[in-house]
């Protein structure tokens, strides 16, 4: 089981995934200054460890793997329906 906080992951966490998070910080960038190497540059993956950055991340994975299943489309027609009647009628993008 795992408890924690904000900034803990992916630092305390060791999975696979979290692996290649760091590897592809380390790939990415030559250094990087962070809090954690004194804000002298350092290893990529020592800032990238900070959980503030692994959410920023993780977000843009989310939305990456959401506009490919989408074809691109932020609001696709089905998620406008599944909002409910109370929300007023779905406007297709072909009508407005």
């Amino acid at each position: 089981m795992y408890v924690g906080g904000f900034a803990v992951p992916p630092g305390d966490i060791k999975t696979p995934e979290i692996e290649e998070y760091l590897a592809s910080a380390d790939k990415t960038w030559d250094t990087l200054a962070t809090g954690l190497t004194g804000g002298e540059p350092g290893p990529p993956s020592t800032a990238a460890g900070f959980g503030f950055m692994y959410g920023y991340y993780s977000a843009g994975v989310a939305l990456t793997e959401g506009l490919k299943a989408t074809g691109g489309d932020p609001s696709p027609e089905p998620q406008q329906r599944a909002r409910g009647p109370e929300c007023g009628p779905a406007i297709r993008r072909d009508q407005a």
